[in-house]
């Protein structure tokens, strides 16, 4: 299905107002407000003040230190609640996203990988999207599969799928993978596109923080911190931390998991997490938050740039994910 008729479905359904049902009833049920940590990366600034609009008609969008003091006492929140969270810092967070907290006067955490602040290098993963996007090579071969590049949506496709599958790997071994990927696509540096994948300044942070917004950590390379050894774990996690408290002059007290699946995250990180005195820890687990889940496990909902406001609201109602499952039946 494309993602222009998924996002017309998803308005149907947001104006059917069904999905206003199902969430009352299962409020009704557990005595609980619907409660999510959203999870963004990059994302236009159209997209996002339209994401805003919708979710202020029907959610309270709250603080993460709201939500960590309603854990700690046991306490839902009394509406249905959203936290908007961002990971990695890249640049469209200050030139897309802060106009947009600016107006609607709204609280956002923003997880900062260090080690690329201040700098022309990108992620590993948006260094491996980028080059599939601006090379001039027709296909590529990686693990054994060919992707053609003919067009943006071979391109798309061939980044998620390159992406998905370096993840698993141990990461010295993971970097070789990479270095031969950047090697065969030859890409050029195309300034307007290779700006969109970078990340923020230490001076645009700054300046974000002193008007409120909340800034945490995300490593300084961005590994999976579970395919490092403890040790390693312990220097991305605690020097991310010293590097963001030096530049903005605060203690920073909340974390986020590189990419935070289950398998990324386990005692260890956790226990490297309090050590350095990091009041939560975020994965990319999907489901709704609950007052007793752990701090160092919170679960979160990503939000992609392609995501209409309408299939927004509805998918976190549950109703577009309860259809899913009812068709493949």
């Amino acid at each position: 299905m494309s993602i222009f008729i998924r996002n017309i479905i998803g308005y149907l359904l947001y104006i059917s107002q069904v999905w206003k049902i199902l969430q009352h009833q299962r409020s009704k049920k557990t005595g609980l407000e619907d409660t999510y940590i959203l999870n963004y990366h990059r994302i236009s600034q159209d997209r996002f003040a339209s994401h805003i609009r919708f979710l202020k008609r029907h959610y309270h969008i709250a603080s993460l230190h709201d939500l960590i003091t309603r854990s700690q006492s046991g306490k839902s929140f009394p509406h249905p609640t959203v936290i908007i969270t961002f990971d990695d810092g890249n640049l469209c967070c200050y030139t897309d996203v802060f106009p947009v907290i600016r107006h609607h006067q709204i609280p956002v955490s923003i997880f900062l990988t260090t080690g690329y602040i201040d700098t022309d290098e990108l992620l590993w993963f948006d260094s491996v999207e980028y080059a599939l996007i601006a090379t001039s090579q027709s296909d590529i071969t990686f693990d054994e599969t060919t992707y053609t590049l003919h067009n943006k949506m071979q391109r798309a496709y061939a980044a998620r799928m390159i992406i998905e599958t370096l993840k698993p790997y141990e990461e010295s071994e993971k970097q070789k993978k990479i270095e031969e990927i950047l090697s065969t696509l030859k890409a050029p540096i195309d300034p307007p596109v290779h700006a969109f994948y970078k990340c923020m300044t230490w001076d645009q942070i700054s300046e974000m923080s002193a008007t409120g917004v909340d800034f945490g950590g995300h490593t300084i390379t961005h590994p999976i911190l579970t395919q490092i050894s403890p040790e390693q774990a312990d220097q991305e996690i605690g020097q991310s931390k010293r590097t963001i408290e030096e530049h903005l002059n605060k203690p920073i007290v909340h974390f986020a998991y590189p990419n935070g699946a289950e398998g990324d995250f386990n005692d260890t990180t956790g226990e490297l997490l309090k050590k350095h005195t990091f009041r939560c820890g975020l994965s990319t687990v999907h489901d709704r938050w609950h007052p007793d889940n752990s701090l160092y496990t919170l679960p979160r909902f990503i939000v992609t740039d392609q995501l209409g406001s309408g299939t927004l609201i509805v998918k976190l109602s549950g109703l577009w994910q309860a259809l899913t499952h009812i068709l493949r039946k």
